[in-house]
């Protein structure tokens, strides 16, 4: 069954917290075969929430309007 993006990046959000000392993780087929969404803005939005504490919905919506700058600046170049 398909997961949401939402689902997947509020997963990793919960999972931030299950150790004191986590220096990293590893990113799994949940992110690299997403169901709606690209995985480099996935990863993106993991990487706010571990690097920056945002919150996941914050967190997704700033990779999204990232990924959605970049494929404007992408259009204009090309």
């Amino acid at each position: 069954m398909a997961r949401k993006a939402f689902d997947v990046v509020q997963e990793y959000h919960i999972d931030k917290d299950v150790a004191r000392n986590i220096r990293g993780m590893l990113l799994g087929t949940n992110v690299l075969l997403p169901i709606d969404e690209d995985p480099l803005c996935l990863a993106n939005a993991i990487s706010k929430i571990w690097h920056k504490n945002l919150d996941p919905k914050i967190a997704l919506a700033e990779a999204r309007k990232e990924m959605k700058n970049e494929k404007n600046l992408f259009k204009e170049i090309f």
